[in-house]
C-alpha cells in the first residue's frame, strides 16, 4: 500500500522534467544599427549610456556594440546589459553579458540564455566598461534608429542638458534574437487534460497493485 502512494507524484514529476526548455541553437541579428559620426562617450566603470531598440522576435539572445579607442588600445572587459527600463528610471535588469574586448575598432558581442519580450515593446541596452577607460562609444546624428533612441548616463554629463534622453542620437549597436525559441506554455484546459490522464494511470497502477494474486486449487 505504501508504495502505491508514489505512483501518481512520481508520474507528475516525470511529466514536469520532460517538458521541453528553450535552446540557444540559432541565433541571428535582430535589430541593427551600423553607422557612426564620431565619438560620443567614453565607457566608464558604472553604466555610461543606453540605447533604447524595439526587438521583432518574441525573445533576445544576446547584443553588441561597435568600440573604437579613447585613451588608448589593449584588452578591456565590456559589459553589456538588458533593462526594462532605464536603471535611472526603476529599470529592472532583465539579462546581462560581459566579454573582453581585444582590437580598436570591432564589434563586441555578448549573448545569454534567450529571455521573452514582447515584440515593438521598449527595451534598453546599457554599456560599461568595469576595468577602464580605454574605449569609446561612437554615434551617429540624425537619428538613424528610428525605434529607439541613445540616453546618458554616466558620471560627467556635459553639458548636464544631455543627462537622460539625448534626442537624434543613436549608438552603434545590434541585438540577437534565438529563432528556435518558444515562450508558448500548454494552456489551463491542456494541463487539466494531462493531470486527469496522470491521475487514472496512478490509478490503474494502484489497483493492479492492489488486486489480490490468484492462487491455483
Amino acid at each position: 500500500m505504501k508504495k502505491s502512494r508514489t505512483v501518481l507524484p512520481a508520474l507528475l514529476l516525470g511529466a514536469v522534467l520532460t517538458l521541453p526548455a528553450p535552446t540557444l541553437a540559432a541565433v541571428v541579428i535582430d535589430q541593427n544599427q551600423p553607422l557612426f559620426t564620431g565619438l560620443w562617450s567614453h565607457l566608464e566603470p558604472t553604466g555610461v549610456a543606453a540605447q533604447s531598440f524595439q526587438q521583432t522576435a518574441n525573445n533576445i539572445a544576446g547584443a553588441g556594440i561597435y568600440l573604437t579607442p579613447y585613451y588608448g588600445s589593449g584588452s578591456q572587459d565590456i559589459t553589456i546589459s538588458l533593462w526594462s527600463n532605464l536603471p535611472t528610471s526603476g529599470g529592472t535588469l532583465i539579462a546581462s553579458g560581459s566579454t573582453t574586448a581585444t582590437a580598436n575598432n570591432e564589434w563586441v558581442d555578448v549573448f545569454w540564455q534567450p529571455v521573452a519580450v514582447n515584440p515593438s515593446t521598449t527595451e534598453y541596452l546599457v554599456f560599461s566598461a568595469p576595468t577602464g577607460w580605454n574605449y569609446a562609444i561612437p554615434f551617429k546624428y540624425g537619428n538613424p534608429y528610428p525605434l529607439g533612441s541613445l540616453f546618458y548616463l554616466g558620471m560627467y554629463p556635459s553639458p548636464p542638458s544631455e543627462y537622460g534622453i539625448v534626442m537624434n542620437y543613436d549608438t552603434t549597436f545590434r541585438t540577437y534574437s534565438d529563432t528556435t525559441f518558444s515562450s508558448a506554455v500548454p494552456e489551463p484546459s491542456t494541463w487539466a487534460m494531462m493531470l486527469i490522464g496522470f491521475a487514472g494511470i496512478g490509478f490503474m497502477a494502484y489497483r493492479r497493485k492492489s488486486k489480490p494474486a490468484l492462487s491455483a486449487a
